[in-house]
């Protein structure tokens, strides 16, 4: 890509690397292969300073006539590379205290997985069963099952729409699996987690206004299962020895609500509510 160099003024057809009239690095390229504060200063601003000022009084030895114009040339040039020094300069500051931000965020997840805190993609045991972490903070972590627990239907009618607050599956999650499946001790530990729901489709566009429901277990959104899983090979499970596809509390485009398919697929377009054969994977949030 052609322009002019910031510090010469040079015309240039393609810039790659450093100008060849003064030797100013191309910034782009630049950033490119700094990978932290030091290499910045070291490759960037000193070398950039010392081959700009060579460059400059190598050009004001050359003028034969040194005229008021071209001295007032130089200070220009002299005072605009100053201004660019000062930008680099900063630049470093700010990567230096980027590097620190890291190292201080790496000291805190090494702290955190050498307490033995579950980490996302780690798989724990609790009430006897198997749970994926998704999400790991200070004082809790957001778990899944591993595997599809249940099979049964989000909602017991054949409905066009069917919002999350107001489904079946919802009201048997919190009541009748969570009695199923916890001690009352066991219950303590697990969240009341304030969930965002997404109203349902109209018109083949979702309602974005939204709302919230306190669940202690609930199912993913779509965009829950999107990102928390790395990819779809992460979203597949199996209800016994079989894949199978499961319930998302998202809206679906075309039915009540989405799903995961048998081969970790997203399906937005949703699948008939009153389908007995959809895969309950609850998720909740544990204290820690």
């Amino acid at each position: 890509m052609g322009g002019q160099c910031p510090v010469c003024e040079m015309i240039y057809d393609e810039y790659v690397g450093e100008c060849t009239e003064c030797g100013f690095p191309d910034p782009l390229t630049v950033f490119d292969d700094v990978h932290s504060a030091n290499d910045w200063m070291a490759n960037v601003v000193f070398p950039y300073a010392k081959r700009f000022w060579n460059w400059q009084f190598r050009k004001a030895k050359g003028w034969i006539l040194r005229t008021e114009e071209n001295m007032n040339k130089l200070f220009v040039n002299v005072e605009r590379s100053l201004d660019i020094i000062e930008v680099l300069v900063a630049r470093h500051k700010m990567m230096e205290g980027r590097v620190d931000e890291l190292a201080t965020e790496f000291e805190k997840h090494r702290q955190r997985t050498g307490s033995g805190i579950p980490m996302p993609g780690q798989e724990i045991m609790f009430a006897g069963y198997r749970w994926l972490v998704l999400k790991s903070e200070s004082d809790k972590i957001l778990v899944i099952s591993s595997y599809i627990m249940e099979q049964g239907a989000y909602h017991h009618e054949h409905v066009e729409n069917v919002r999350w607050e107001d489904c079946d599956i919802r009201k048997y999650l919190n009541d009748t699996l969570l009695n199923k499946l916890f001690s009352p001790e066991q219950q303590e530990i697990i969240v009341p987690s304030k969930v965002r729901n997404a109203d349902y489709f109209n018109d083949n566009e979702i309602v974005q206004l939204g709302y919230y429901t306190e669940d202690r277990m609930f199912l993913l959104s779509s965009r829950e299962a999107e990102t928390l899983f790395f990819n779809n090979d992460e979203r597949v499970t199996a209800f016994g020895e079989t894949e199978s596809w499961w319930w998302l509390r998202s809206p679906g485009i075309l039915s009540p609500a989405a799903y995961v398919g048998p081969n970790g697929d997203i399906y937005t377009s949703g699948h008939a509510g009153d389908n007995v054969h959809g895969g309950v994977r609850p998720a909740m949030w544990l204290s820690l």
